[in-house]
Formats: structure tokens, sequence, C-alpha cells
């Protein structure tokens, strides 16, 4: 009985995972990846006789910047609508973290203007400098698909969603 108990206790032990031993090696993120998803044409003053996506656009590149570009395209023909932020700035990875650091740039507004503005990419404004984001990260799929997994937060607070990018090849 004593032995079977300890056969046991090894097979456990030997199924349990160190999160240590299975970190993402930061050389599968370098790439592009992306994310779209359906909007309504009323929330951005746009024709209503065509459907569009939010586009979220991330590219990682091997000296470790990164540009991340969030675009409303027509989806008919892939045409750029417009853009509704760029952030530019350098990452790195820190166990199942990314970390970002980078400057923010969007549409300009003033208090009476419609939320969702777009601009084109030149016309962006710096409106955030030198801040410093973490995201908890998983991937899947043999590293074609990204996750940024926030945590749950308190009732009544604004929550970010998860973000699920997919490798773009």
């Amino acid at each position: 009985m004593r032995n079977l108990f300890l056969i046991f206790s090894i097979c456990i032990l030997a199924s349990c995972s160190n999160d240590d031993e299975s970190k993402p090696s930061i050389d599968n993120f370098y790439g592009s990846w992306e994310k779209t998803e359906n909007i309504s044409a009323e929330k951005f003053d746009l024709d209503s006789n065509y459907n569009y996506s939010v586009k979220q656009e991330l590219n990682l590149n091997r000296d470790n910047s990164f540009e991340w570009f969030i675009s409303i395209i027509k989806i008919d023909n892939g045409n750029i609508m417009g853009y509704r932020q760029k952030e530019i700035g350098t990452f790195s990875q820190n166990g199942h973290k990314l970390i970002f650091n980078f400057d923010r740039f969007q549409p300009e507004q003033n208090s009476e203007s419609n939320p969702y503005i777009l601009s084109t990419l030149e016309n962006l404004i710096l409106t955030d400098q030198n801040v410093t984001m973490d995201y908890n990260f998983k991937v899947f799929n043999n590293y074609k698909t990204l996750l940024f997994d926030f945590p749950n937060c308190e009732p009544n607070n604004t929550c970010p969603a998860d973000i699920e990018l997919n490798k773009v090849e």
C-alpha cells in the first residue's frame, strides 16, 4: 500500500508543470498580429449603406520596438476610413507579461466633438507620453493566437476587455 501511495504521488508531481518551464520565447512574438470586429456605422458617422470593422494591428519588431494601430475599415473593400489610435514605443517580456512603453496618438477632440472621431494617420496628435502598461498574456494554436488576459475588476468599474490577436502570415 505504501509503494502504491509513493507511485501515485510521483505521478501527480510529474504531471504538474511550472510556469517558468513553459515561458514562451519572445522570438515567437515578432511579426504582425491583427484583430477585426464589426462595428456600427452610426457610431462613427459613416455611411450606413456599408458595413465596417474596427481593426487592431500590432507590429512587434525584432529590435523590440512596436506599433499598434486601431483603424476603421470598410468591409467590402478593406479601405481604411480613418484611425482611432496609434501607439509606438518599445516592449519587453517578463515571464507571462509583455511590458509596453509608448506614446499614444489620437484624433484631436474638444468637449463638444463626437468621441468616436476618425483621423488620418498623419493628423493623429500626441495625447499621452511615456506610458507603461504590462499585459498578462497567453499564446495558443502554436503561437498563432496571442491573448492579452486582463484581470477582472471591481463592480461598477470600467474594465478592459481581453484582446485576442491572430498572427498575420
